[in-house]
């Protein structure tokens, strides 16, 4: 049987994330009524902050690390969901408190777990930071569009994230939800070594090849038609920045060689032809790893409803991989 007080802190956890929750919506609300620039904007963003505050206090008492293991146990248990980082734009409005809850555990758990001897940082940690810099690029791409009939579904996809995200909601309440057209990109500040460097560059490659692969799969798998829903054009464009945000975040040689496998891929796979590729030993992946990547979007290809407009929109969008990467800015400490 759970002691009480463990009891008390769940339930004060998520009476802290529910009032979050409703300071996010409101946010949203006034940024839609085009509010921002308001006092009322300015004092929910206070009372945000000072949610935010309660919410890391009772967080605080979870201060073993069995405790924070009971809760995402708990919480895994009454939500229904696996122990996992979770990202996602756009889900339903009452799963948000959940995934911000799931995950700051998650991120808790890290911490209480993150010193090593032999490391400066986990790989569980610095993936954490890369998934942030990916996250602030794709939002960056994304605000590109100028479509009216889903701009407020794309502004909600600020808010979702930020909430899901604790390291990314720090820099965008510090900027005020004011999205940076160039966001400063640093994970590679958490390189201390010649060894971390080339550890964090395939590290930073293959999470980024996984996405990649996750968001080249949902674009290969849309039917035609789709655009008439906002919410799931909405949902299009987000996966396709995504998927050019993890693109951009690799190094130059694998960005250039993933690009042109993908490409290889899509026009041998519709034309039936077989796939030969050579890996060149400057790439940083795993080539197990680009051997599934090519079979998975191949398979996608064949099994996509849609496999001429798809691939047509995966092309376009790897032709903008070059004005792409001249959006982050990247902040390194040099040696």
């Amino acid at each position: 049987m759970m002691e009480e007080s463990f009891i008390d802190i769940v339930n004060s956890l998520e009476r802290a994330t529910d009032t979050i929750y409703q300071a996010y919506e409101l946010l949203y609300e006034l940024e839609v009524d085009k509010e921002k620039n308001t006092s009322m904007y300015g004092i929910t963003l206070n009372l945000l902050r000072e949610a935010i505050w309660v919410e890391s206090d009772v967080l605080g008492r979870l201060n073993k690390t069995f405790m924070v293991e009971d809760a995402l146990i708990y919480f895994g248990e009454k939500f229904n969901r696996e122990v996992a980082f979770i990202i996602n734009a756009s889900p339903k409005k009452e799963d948000v408190p959940k995934i911000r809850i799931m995950n700051n555990l998650y991120f808790k758990l890290l911490e209480n777990n993150k010193h090593d001897e032999h490391c400066l940082i986990s790989a569980s940690i610095f993936k954490l930071n890369v998934f942030v810099d990916y996250l602030q690029l794709a939002l960056s791409i994304v605000q590109e569009n100028e479509n009216e009939n889903v701009k407020n579904d794309l502004l909600r996809m600020k808010y979702v994230l930020s909430m899901s995200n604790s390291k990314l909601e720090n820099i965008l309440i510090r900027r005020g939800f004011d999205l940076e057209m160039h966001p400063y990109i640093t994970f590679g500040m958490l390189y201390i070594t010649l060894e971390d460097k080339i550890e964090g560059t395939r590290l930073a490659n293959e999470n980024m090849l996984a996405l990649l692969a996750t968001n080249i799969k949902i674009v290969l798998s849309k039917e035609s038609g789709f655009k008439k829903s906002n919410k799931a054009y909405s949902d299009f464009l987000f996966i396709c920045s995504s998927l050019r945000a993890s693109l951009v975040l690799m190094d130059e040689d694998t960005r250039d060689f993933i690009k042109n496998i993908i490409l290889l891929t899509i026009t041998s796979t519709m034309e039936n032809e077989k796939i030969s590729v050579n890996i060149p030993n400057n790439i940083s992946i795993n080539k197990n790893l680009i051997v599934q990547f090519i079979n998975s979007i191949s398979d996608a290809i064949n099994k996509s409803p849609n496999k001429e407009y798809n691939g047509m929109v995966l092309k376009r969008a790897l032709e903008n991989i070059e004005i792409d990467k001249r959006i982050p800015r990247y902040v390194r400490i040099g040696r």
